[in-house]
C-alpha cells in the first residue's frame, strides 16, 4: 500500500468509525419515515412494496424517496420526497413537485404527511395501486 493510500485509509476510517456517528435526530426522522412506509405497506398489502430510499445529498439535506413498487408488474413511482438535514430538523417535504414544506419537529412531520396522504387525489391513487397489485 502506498503512503497516499495509507493516509486515505486512516482518514476514511477515522471519519466513518470514530467521528462519523449519525446524530440521533437524523436517525429519529429516518425512523419516522420508515414507520410511515411500514404502515402504508401494511395497508396496501404484500404485492405493493413501500420503501424509504436515499437519493442525492442536497443543500436542504439528505434526500429520501418514499417509493412504491408493484414488482410483479414492473411498476414503480415516488410518492413524495423528504430532505433531512444532519441535525434532523427542519425536514423539507416535497409532495408532488410542490414547493418544499418544512416540518419543524416530529409532530409537524406526522401532521404534514398525514394531511398529504388524506388528500382525495392521493387516496384515490393509493386505492388504484392496491387494486392494480391485486390483479
Amino acid at each position: 500500500m502506498t503512503m497516499s493510500a495509507n493516509h486515505w485509509s486512516d482518514v476514511v476510517a477515522n471519519a466513518l468509525r470514530n467521528g462519523g456517528a449519525t446524530p440521533p435526530p437524523y436517525k429519529l426522522v429516518l425512523a419516522e419515515l420508515r414507520g410511515f412506509a411500514s404502515a402504508l405497506q401494511d395497508e396496501l398489502g404484500a404485492a405493493v412494496a413501500v420503501r424509504v430510499e436515499p437519493g442525492f445529498q442536497t443543500n436542504a439535506g439528505q434526500q429520501f424517496h418514499l417509493r412504491l413498487r408493484i414488482p410483479a408488474q414492473g411498476f414503480e413511482e415516488t410518492l413524495f420526497r423528504a430532505y433531512v438535514p444532519v441535525d434532523g430538523y427542519p425536514v423539507g417535504l416535497d409532495f408532488n413537485a410542490e414547493d418544499l414544506v418544512n416540518a419543524a419537529d416530529v409532530e409537524q412531520l406526522r401532521s404534514l404527511i398525514g394531511e398529504f396522504i388524506s388528500r382525495d387525489t392521493i387516496r384515490a391513487r393509493l386505492d388504484l395501486l392496491r387494486e392494480t397489485a391485486a390483479n
